[in-house]
């Protein structure tokens, strides 16, 4: 029986283990895709902007 309690004990802390993995792996990936889209719509707004400005310009 204590040999039973025993990998219970370690099949639960690997269990919070991979849980808490998990979760800063989503965060990290999280942030970075967040990061990523920011750059991306300043991106688009500066040529937005741009493209406008230029419109513009020309008439």
């Amino acid at each position: 029986m204590n040999e039973l309690y025993e990998l219970a004990k370690q099949i639960d802390v690997l269990i919070i283990f991979y849980f808490l993995m998990g979760a800063a792996i989503y965060g990290i990936v999280s942030t970075i895709m967040n990061g990523i889209w920011l750059v991306r719509d300043s991106i688009k707004k500066h040529r937005a902007k741009k493209s406008e400005k230029k419109e513009s310009t020309e008439e």
